[in-house]
């Protein structure tokens, strides 16, 4: 008779929410199957959460960024509107609303970089011991 603890079951869903929690801590793909793997969650399981919850993070990401670059061109586009709105109105007077433009392209910028460099990082494959 052994007096040995029988290994312990995890459900897929959490499974999910320790690998949501370890990425989050910003610990590598890798490290966290690992880790899941070593608590004793199934090594197959313990890869698709780590995939899910890094993919859920670049389209969210993506999402992010391209809010970012609709405000930047709705920015850009109005403070150039409005500059030529004012030059071209008054005979004598211009005026540049560099400011709105300057956050605009500004804006657009970062939204872009975020949007491209929302790579998703898969976790290396483990294998089964």
């Amino acid at each position: 008779m052994t007096d040995q603890a029988p290994a312990p079951t995890f459900t897929r869903r959490e499974t999910e929410f320790e690998a949501m929690v370890r990425v989050r801590r910003d610990r590598p793909p890798a490290e966290t199957v690992a880790a899941l793997v070593a608590e004793g969650h199934p090594p197959a399981q313990a890869e698709a959460a780590v995939r899910k919850v890094f993919e859920g993070q670049v389209a969210e990401r993506r999402k992010q960024g391209g809010m970012f670059m609709l405000v930047g061109a709705i920015c850009f586009i109005a403070g150039v509107g409005l500059s030529l709105w004012m030059t071209l109105g008054s005979s004598n007077t211009s005026v540049f609303t560099w400011g709105i433009v300057l956050f605009g392209i500004i804006q657009f910028g970062y939204g872009a970089v975020q949007f491209l460099d929302a790579r998703p990082q898969a976790p290396a494959p483990t294998k089964d011991v």
